[in-house]
């Protein structure tokens, strides 16, 4: 019994750590959602200055790089609004991805896919074997060759409408793959970013 009672304290403590580990974990992510839409919200009269702060902001909160993408209103064709990245060696080997804007968005069925349906799409390893069957080889390859390992696409919606979608990369060796509470963090973020593009434009 005594053993029984000792197991049963020891799984409380690592349930109960495990509680507090998720509190502490909410708490950041909402710290972090309330100052990233407090500088949308500042920085909503000047478009092109929001799509800055957007990827900047983002970029800083969840990821390694962050691309904001607009598509035009004839929902055909697909724009680079901004690009950030947190360190200067991320952006210079991501500066090559630059080349693919604009694009048709018909040569992209996944990435059509993603923005029409509204969800997002979180490739946690770029080096799964599955996802070359899922991805044009050429823009794969580019991805890997900027030294990206895991993404995460979020479409930018408002209203209803479509209005483009955030691509948040993780290049960091130390930066773990994106799991679902980061597809949850930054869902929140692109809800956000969308509403103040949309309040921007008006």
């Amino acid at each position: 019994m005594g053993s029984a009672g000792i197991l049963r304290v020891g799984g409380g403590a690592a349930v109960g750590e495990t509680a507090r580990r998720s509190v502490r974990d909410l708490e950041e992510r909402l710290r972090v959602l309330s100052d990233v839409m407090h500088a949308f919200a500042e920085a909503t009269i000047d478009h092109a200055r929001l799509l800055d702060v957007i990827a900047v902001r983002v970029s800083g909160a969840i990821a390694d790089s962050c691309r904001v993408l607009l598509v035009s209103e004839d929902g055909k064709t697909v724009t680079l609004g901004a690009m950030a990245a947190v360190n200067e060696e991320i952006r210079q080997k991501t500066t090559s991805l630059l080349a693919e804007y604009p694009f048709e968005l018909a040569e992209y069925p996944f990435f059509a896919r993603t923005i029409d349906g509204g969800t997002p799409l979180c490739i946690p390893r770029l080096a799964d074997p599955e996802i070359r069957d899922r991805f044009p080889p050429s823009h794969l390859a580019a991805a890997q060759a900027a030294g990206i390992h895991s993404m995460l696409l979020v479409p930018l919606r408002a209203h209803g409408e479509p209005l483009g979608a955030l691509i948040l990369a993780r290049c960091l060796a130390s930066s773990p793959p994106f799991d679902e509470q980061d597809v949850e963090l930054a869902r929140n973020l692109a809800d956000h970013a969308a509403i103040a593009i949309s309040n921007a434009r008006s």
